[in-house]
């Protein structure tokens, strides 16, 4: 019997000792893990039935060609280096400095974008486990807690996939 008890708490403690040790970030791990980053991307934006095509070396994606032309405005304040997307009068921002956005503003995480010759970079790995197509989230999940947020920019889905012989991943966005 001692030896059962024993074997059992053995159990117990790794258990623990792993959920312990997990990543804080359950969400970027995902994403991370579902999308194979620093290969060549191939981005298609689809809006009124119109498609945008470019392939990037990585998986950081210029925010105009993404947004360029379905957003009412894409603005640059110098001042505090702080890109925005504006689209119905709600804006995604990107800012250097820890800021919290107003009712109509969503702040886009630091370490999901940078700033790079003049133009702001999107981490696509994190737009693509947001609006997987394919992705059947929880009630109260990260993933229906940041498309909620951002639902204003009109993004339908993501589908994603890796190409394999060409080893590229493509990415196709569907907006409305």
């Amino acid at each position: 019997m001692r030896v059962k008890i024993g074997i059992v708490v053995v159990f117990l403690s790794m258990v623990c000792a792993h959920f312990a040790t997990a990543s804080p970030d359950r969400f970027e791990q995902r994403a991370q893990e579902k999308f194979e980053a620093d290969r060549p991307t191939e981005v298609t934006v689809n809006y009124n039935k119109t498609n945008t095509e470019k392939t990037y070396k990585d998986n950081w994606i210029p925010v105009r060609f993404l947004f360029g032309r379905t957003s009412d405005q894409i603005t640059w304040d110098n001042n505090t280096k702080t890109a925005a997307i504006v689209r119905n009068g709600e804006k995604l921002l990107f800012c250097l400095k820890d800021v919290t956005g107003s009712k109509d503003e969503v702040v886009w995480p630091k370490q999901w974008f940078r700033l790079r010759d003049g133009r702001t970079f999107l981490d696509i790995i994190y737009l693509n486990q947001i609006f997987d197509r394919y992705g059947n989230y929880e009630a109260g999940s990260e993933e229906r807690a940041w498309a909620q947020k951002l639902s204003f920019l009109g993004i339908s889905y993501i589908d994603s996939q890796y190409g394999g012989k060409d080893s590229i991943e493509h990415v196709f966005i569907m907006v409305k």
